[in-house]
């Protein structure tokens, strides 16, 4: 009579055997942002991932193009997704008219984001800001500058 043993051997991550209080698949004693949201991204060191996007406007508008309502609606799914993060909507213009003006313009493409975002996802989720011309990310020197700057930034965090 012969007697075969067989030998499995599995290597399994040491991580699978220690603590994750906050169940973000990263270990405690690698983890630096403890107490992770559920329903977050996050980084190899524990820490919320940050989501952005930006929809772009014409001069003197805030009425999105086919390009921003896509950009919108990938929002919009990630978040249904990813109920931990909050939505922050930031309103921006360029510095091509007086600062009353480019507030205005500001708000008014932020609140328009607002509205169509607020109707799939909770608005107490929602935190909406608005800067006129005072953040430019880029010179409002050029046309390219100043159609950089006329945007609104949608922020998961």
């Amino acid at each position: 009579m012969c007697i075969k043993r067989i030998v499995l051997l599995f290597c399994v991550p040491l991580y699978l055997f220690s603590s994750d209080m906050d169940y973000d698949l990263v270990p405690d004693s690698q983890d630096i942002c403890p107490n992770t949201p559920e329903g977050v991204f996050v980084d190899n060191i524990g820490c919320t991932k940050i989501i952005k996007k930006t929809i772009y406007f014409e001069h003197a508008s805030w009425t999105l193009d086919i390009q921003a309502s896509e950009t919108l609606k990938s929002i919009i799914s990630i978040a249904k997704e990813l109920k931990g993060y909050k939505i922050y909507i930031q309103g921006h213009t360029d510095a091509t008219a007086d600062s009353k003006t480019n507030l205005y313009y500001s708000k008014q493409r932020a609140s328009n984001v607002f509205n169509l975002i607020s109707k799939d996802i909770d608005k107490k989720r929602i935190v909406v800001s608005w800067y006129g011309e005072s953040q430019p990310v880029a010179s409002n020197t050029t046309e390219d500058g100043k159609q950089s700057n006329r945007r609104v930034s949608i922020v998961l965090r």
